[in-house]
């Protein structure tokens, strides 16, 4: 097998996030296995100087599809190839994950390019010490959307650990229902910083970029219905371990 596949990572809301590495390949493969074929086709006219004529974009399965297998393997022999995230990093919280687990078992080599992550963005701005005694681990929840109004098994059990922080992505509509399960069984004094739209561009379209908020649990409730909501597209939950010792502080500022 001559070809590599290359996992390419993608902008999450600022075109200028893009690598220059990702760059360099986006110019040089003509093959792309992408999510949608569509959108990629637009966003690539838009950023590479002869857009995108005669590449070939295959849409990616998101479960194991053998004639996708055989279709990539193929090409593979003669070319590399480039599986495009969405947005962010492929196969995290992205589909592609059975393509590099069953091309790696056929030998084909695997060449990861460095990218944009929203996890990696909240752990920096989170002021959290993730090297120290205490902060070397931590729970993800993401996009756990409660369905038939039960929250999913992974979900309940992770917003009931204690001991560790919990890292949560949901849709701004779940807010409350995560608030109030946080609060519940004594965590209503527990801190949960919000982070309001990260990686994205403050401006009149996302006034709160990157912006993030500090209340316990129970204040976070009770400000809730005050809060300017349809200001916010995207919402990330970090949720501190509980420390019975230290009460919760009041951020400087809110999103009214």
């Amino acid at each position: 097998m001559t070809g590599r596949l290359f996992l390419m990572p993608w902008h999450l809301g600022d075109h200028g996030d893009l690598t220059v590495n990702v760059l360099q390949a986006l110019r040089r493969l003509r093959v792309l296995l992408v999510e949608d074929p569509p959108t990629t086709r637009r966003e690539l006219a838009r950023l590479l100087p002869r857009g995108a004529p005669g590449r070939l974009l295959l849409r990616l399965p998101p479960a194991p599809h053998d004639a996708f297998r055989r279709r990539v393997l193929g090409l593979l022999e003669r070319e590399d190839v480039g599986l495009l995230a969405g947005g962010g990093a492929p196969c995290f919280c992205d589909p592609g994950a059975w393509v590099v687990a069953e091309l790696r078992e056929r030998g084909v080599r695997v060449v990861p390019l460095a990218g944009p992550s929203a996890l990696t963005t909240l752990l920096s701005l989170s002021g959290v010490e993730w090297t120290g005694d205490l902060g070397n681990s931590f729970t993800f929840a993401f996009f756990c959307r409660p369905a038939d109004g039960r929250l999913a098994p992974a979900m309940r059990e992770a917003l009931a650990r204690t001991t560790e922080p919990i890292v949560v992505f949901l849709p701004v509509a779940d807010l409350p229902d995560c608030l109030r399960r946080i609060a519940a069984r004594g965590g209503g004094d527990r801190r949960v910083s919000l982070f309001f739209d990260l990686t994205k561009t403050a401006g009149p379209r996302f006034p709160f970029a990157s912006q993030v908020r500090t209340r316990t649990a129970r204040e976070w409730l009770r400000v809730h219905p005050r809060v300017r909501w349809e200001g916010v597209s995207d919402l990330a939950l970090l949720v501190h371990r509980r420390e019975p010792k230290r009460r919760g502080g009041r951020a400087r500022g809110t999103l009214r």
